[in-house]
């Protein structure tokens, strides 16, 4: 059978519409192994999948992908992606540009057909499957025993939020009495409630049965074990946020998540075991999910948001001047306002005069009233219920806007304020700072994201866990959830940031940018880089310049020399594949050179509103000193500056893969990357293979484990090999690419 393939993207333009639809046409389209990812304009979308697989199962080539965007859009970019689930490959990608004009988009070039690989940064390279469970019969009930030739259903859950495609991606095997594990062969799945569902049928009668479920590799920890006499067991592996998924990882034993009245929920330590027995009461009255006490945690999450972190009755502005008149100001456990305390029959005075535990009851009603019935499937709709309810039907569609800057509640949760033009760092204190009175909106996903923080973080006040020295800092309404990345490791050997910021790498994954009291004259614009071994040594990498400047944009394809703005220089260089640049007054950057796949080429990089931090990476490293290795060299390359948070990343991957590499670098110095149109801003490095499985393969994990999360490799007959990086096209057959590195995580530490 041929291979399935994209062979046109348009859009259905309706001059009557504000919005439009995105079409992909296909050819040997299996529903049974594809599924269609797009991205629009740097969004992806695949939260329609189901309708997208329904047109699919009527025999349409042609098929709508309902996808909203702005008709003041003036250029659009669409890419598609093919994505084979059971083999847990892109297969093809394809792009599209067009220009609007008017109410109509007219297509700007043909269909790409290169392979752009621009997803990775959507593909979650750290999932994990954290949890098995069942055989569950068709009416979902628990077995306790099987029959060969029934029908059976298990379910896995990730460790963390993902894609309906990504969930398609797990893989299941079974064990008979102690044998072989044997991948599963006439098996379906289907995604449901965030979770791969498994139907299966068992064709013989072993007295013990294993089930696994997993993305990479089966594990003893992560499986479900029963025999024909009953379940006997049910093991999970609780995974650590940003753990690397590869082979090489070590294992962590889970926590005993049994539901019993005793355990643990996150935030407990914050209230009494009163309250939290009275939580999980409620999430069970709620119809929310049992299993390791998920919903009672969700509320938890949602009380430890809307409370600023104290759960405290008396919380918010009412009880500073309590004024039954006002519509505006807020008490308690979510933040009752006037018409929320009206409709669960009481008033805000009375809700402040109650213990946390007595204000529960109240809780419970709001979540119990008429209108949010059959709607609090998840931690997101729980929370727009309080935060936002005419949004809580939507809590499922992550690029649903639930407010934009036309309201109030935009610039009051800065929280979900989460995109680059939304925020600035101040580079005094390092602290995000957030724009008020600017265009935005504020995305379902932007939630996600910033309630799943606030659960990891409450793992960290569990009553049997131990609470971490800082306090949550203030961001929404009162407060926002800080970063849920783990503390670094105690050390033996401490490491000086003073009289200049320095950034540490610890071999864990984590990376903190400590900031001293005075920085010493002559390193304003310097950072150091240390790394910290398993051994809890500390090794002084390099000392490096940086410099800011405006940042610049993927790059756009021109044929000709842009002229869409005042020259201010137009000069011929000598700098690898670049040999023209153009500067223009904006602060736009043009360059022309020989690309090796489009031949000879512009690429225009316009410059944005916000400044970023780019840093000159050193000529070579080549340090080795008590088992740590971080050494590379760069090759026929100009392009030697890249990000400082990059940087930090890239210094880690190299100490954890103890490999030597050969780099053709990153951007240029003023964040342009020809004839790269990605590495804009030092987000990506580029290596050259080692040409051996084993060091290309630990390159790659180690990549990824350092929170790289778009790495690329190539297609030819030694990077199929290769496991773990996406499709890169023919264009990485020579070097790997690893990208869009998640500087999200670094933490940064002011000296007081």
């Amino acid at each position: 059978m041929k291979p399935a393939t994209i062979t046109a993207i348009g859009i259905n333009a309706n001059a009557l519409r504000t919005t439009q639809r995105v079409f992909v046409t296909t050819q040997n389209f299996n529903p049974e192994r594809h599924r269609i990812i797009l991205r629009v304009n740097g969004r992806y979308y695949d939260n329609l999948l189901n309708y997208f697989i329904l047109d699919i199962a009527l025999g349409q080539n042609k098929n709508p992908f309902p996808f909203q965007f702005p008709v003041t859009a003036e250029y659009i970019t669409i890419h598609a992606q093919l994505y084979d689930y059971k083999s847990d490959e892109i297969i093809a990608t394809k792009k599209q540009e067009f220009l609007k004009q008017s109410f109509t988009f007219k297509k700007v070039g043909d269909l790409d057909k290169t392979n752009p690989a621009h997803f990775n940064f959507f593909w979650n390279s750290k999932r994990l499957v954290s949890k098995v469970e069942g055989p569950f019969d068709k009416d979902g009930k628990l077995r306790s025993e099987i029959k060969p030739g029934e029908r059976y259903y298990f379910t896995a859950t990730p460790n963390q939020d993902l894609h309906n495609v990504e969930l398609l991606s797990v893989k299941w095997s079974y064990r008979y009495d102690g044998g072989e594990i044997t991948r599963f062969k006439n098996h379906s799945e289907t995604v449901r409630n965030g979770c791969n569902v498994m139907e299966c049928t068992f064709h013989k009668d072993p007295k013990k049965i294993k089930v696994y479920a997993y993305f990479f590799d089966p594990s003893e920890k992560v499986m479900v074990k029963f025999t024909n006499s009953g379940i006997t067991e049910e093991e999970e592996e609780q995974v650590p946020a940003k753990q690397q998924p590869a082979e090489s990882s070590p294992e962590v034993s889970a926590p005993d998540n049994t539901e019993s009245s005793g355990e643990a929920l996150v935030w407990s330590k914050k209230v009494s075991s009163e309250f939290c027995e009275k939580v999980k009461k409620i999430s069970k009255n709620l119809g929310l999910p049992q299993q390791n006490n998920e919903g009672a945690n969700w509320l938890m999450t949602v009380m430890a948001l809307e409370s600023a972190y104290t759960f405290s009755p008396k919380a918010g502005t009412f009880g500073k001047n309590p004024d039954e008149t006002s519509k505006y100001k807020y008490v308690g456990l979510i933040q009752f306002g006037k018409a929320a305390a009206e409709e669960v029959g009481t008033t805000r005075t009375h809700l402040m005069s109650l213990t946390a535990e007595q204000q529960l009851d109240y809780v419970e009603k709001h979540f119990k009233l008429k209108r949010f019935r059959g709607l609090l499937k998840s931690k997101t709709a729980l929370y727009l219920s309080v935060n936002y309810p005419v949004a809580t039907k939507h809590a499922g569609e992550k690029d649903y806007v639930v407010y934009d800057s036309s309201k109030d509640a935009y610039d009051d949760n800065p929280m979900f304020k989460r995109e680059s033009h939304e925020f600035w760092i101040d580079k005094k204190t390092g602290n995000k700072k957030y724009y008020k009175g600017r265009k935005g909106k504020s995305y379902v996903w932007e939630f996600d994201e910033a309630l799943n923080e606030v659960e990891e973080l409450g793992k960290q006040y569990m009553s049997n866990a131990s609470a971490p020295k800082s306090k949550p800092v203030a961001d929404h309404k009162k407060t926002s959830a800080p970063s849920a990345t783990p503390s670094a490791p105690k050390n033996n050997t401490k490491a000086s940031a003073k009289d200049i910021v320095t950034y540490h790498v610890y071999h864990n994954g984590i990376i903190e940018k400590h900031i001293p009291k005075q920085i010493k004259l002559g390193n304003e614009k310097k950072y150091k880089y240390v790394y910290h071994d398993y051994k809890n040594v500390i090794h002084e990498i390099c000392v490096a310049e940086w410099h800011t400047t405006k940042e610049k944009g993927v790059g756009k394809v021109h044929m000709t020399k842009p002229t869409h703005a005042k020259i201010v220089s137009d000069e011929n260089v000598n700098e690898g594949n670049t040999s023209r640049r153009v500067k223009y007054q904006n602060g736009d950057i043009a360059e022309y050179g020989s690309h090796p796949k489009k031949g000879k080429i512009w690429l225009l990089y316009k410059a944005g509103q916000n400044n970023v931090e780019l840093l000159k990476m050193p000529d070579s490293l080549n340090y080795n000193k008590d088992e740590v290795s971080i050494a590379y060299e760069f090759t026929e390359t100009k392009r030697r500056y890249t990000g400082v948070n990059s940087f930090a990343g890239f210094i880690g991957y190299l100490a954890k893969s103890g490999r030597k590499l050969k780099t053709t670098g990153s951007c240029f110095s003023e964040g342009s990357s020809f004839p790269s149109q990605e590495h804009c801003n030092g987000r990506s490095v580029d290596t050259l293979y080692l040409k051996k499985v084993e060091d290309d393969q630990k390159v790659i994990d180690s990549a990824i484990f350092f929170h790289f999360t778009e790495v690329l490799k190539g297609v030819d007959a030694y990077c199929k090999k290769l496991k773990r990086a996406g499709n890169g096209g023919t264009l990485h057959n020579s070097h790997l690419h690893s990208g869009n590195f998640d500087g999200s995580i670094v933490k940064t530490i002011t000296e007081k």
